[in-house]
């Protein structure tokens, strides 16, 4: 008698086994790569933007745009990104998301949702695209003030702002 129990009880368990391991190869879990998102904004509507679209949505006109993607192109070309190899953004691609979130101080979410991309790609190509920036028009747009134009700067800023005593180190 106590042998027919145990045999029901580890028929049961098997069973109970076998239906969770059947469960689980019926669900089917999706990585967050992998979700498929929409990328129709960038790819159907912006192409059909005039100049004064740009201007509203990037905050320069298209013939800006395209020189700031052939300048930095050196440094953005597309590479694959490290958890899919395959993948490759289009350096307009990038320049675009980076601008449109400055250009909106939007939350990552929503350029994400424009632009069909992840999330913490939105915030790699802001980031690699400040990089670039910097690196290639540093030289020719950036300057740095001489020492008699910082003081004439701290002064004036001091007098604005009531806010004494800021001077270049």
């Amino acid at each position: 008698m106590r042998q027919e129990m145990e045999l029901i009880q580890r028929q049961r368990v098997r069973s109970l086994i076998g239906k969770v391991l059947l469960i689980r190869t019926q669900h089917k879990r999706k990585w967050i790569w992998e979700k498929i998102k929409s990328s129709h904004w960038w790819d159907n509507v912006v192409p059909t933007f005039d100049d004064d679209r740009w201007l509203e949505h990037f905050r320069m006109r298209k013939g800006t745009f395209d020189f700031i993607c052939r300048r930095v192109e050196v440094i953005l070309s597309p590479c694959p990104t490290p958890v899919i190899p395959n993948r490759k953004l289009p350096v307009s691609k990038i320049v675009a998301v980076a601008l449109f979130k400055v250009a909106h101080v939007a939350e990552y979410k929503v350029v994400r949702n424009l632009f069909g991309v992840h999330k913490s790609t939105v915030h790699n190509c802001l980031y690699s695209f400040c990089l670039a920036l910097t690196h290639l028009f540093e030289e020719e747009y950036i300057s740095m003030p001489f020492e008699e134009k910082a003081c004439e700067i701290a002064n004036y800023f001091g007098c604005k702002t009531n806010i004494p005593l800021v001077t270049p180190s």
